[in-house]
């Protein structure tokens, strides 16, 4: 599609790199190598960001995307911060039940 980039590292495409990102944030829930006993599991928040959102927003949330932007992304403040702490407090609540 025209909003993978071949240019990335070894051709990977981000929605590429994003189910990577999940598959070991799966392995950690099984005591891989990011599992300790002070952090069980490693359970990040995804976030997939398009030049072309609406030819790209499948495949992002078929790879694991959590959240979606287009580009350029918002502008980082206080409120943006609050949502993706709320997202990601409420994605981890979810994965612990």
């Amino acid at each position: 599609s025209r909003g993978e980039n071949k240019n990335t590292p070894k051709g990977i495409s981000g929605s590429e790199v994003m189910k990577r990102i999940v598959h070991m944030a799966k392995q950690s829930s099984k005591g891989s190598i990011f599992s300790t006993s002070q952090s069980p599991a490693w359970i990040p928040l995804l976030v997939g960001v398009s030049a072309n959102l609406d030819e790209d927003r499948d495949k992002l949330l078929e790879a694991g995307s959590d959240i979606l932007w287009g580009k350029p992304p918002p502008k980082m403040d206080i409120p943006l911060r609050n949502h993706l702490l709320r997202a990601l407090v409420n994605k981890r609540s979810e994965d612990s039940s």
